[in-house]
């Protein structure tokens, strides 16, 4: 496997990176509310409707992070050889 020569770039200023962590961020709190909800924690708004909120900004992340990988990025070190 080899990376791409400006991976660095990427990681820190893709969109795509971006909501991709996002997405797994809100798949994580998702996870969490499950666990808080089997040990009967109470929560302010209900475990459903929390569950429903995570897993519709998981599934928007995810999505997003797919459509981010096809628009093209301006780069300002960019020599336009693209």
């Amino acid at each position: 496997m080899r990376l791409i020569d400006d991976f660095r770039w990427v990681a820190a200023n893709a969109w795509s990176v971006r909501f991709n962590i996002a997405a797994a961020v809100f798949g994580g709190l998702a996870a969490t509310l499950g666990v808080l909800a089997a040990k009967d924690v109470e929560l302010p708004i209900g475990p459903v409707t929390l569950a429903i909120a995570f897993g519709a900004a998981t599934v928007v992340s995810s999505l997003a992070a797919v459509a981010a990988r096809f628009v093209k990025q301006a780069r300002p070190d960019a020599d336009g050889s693209e």
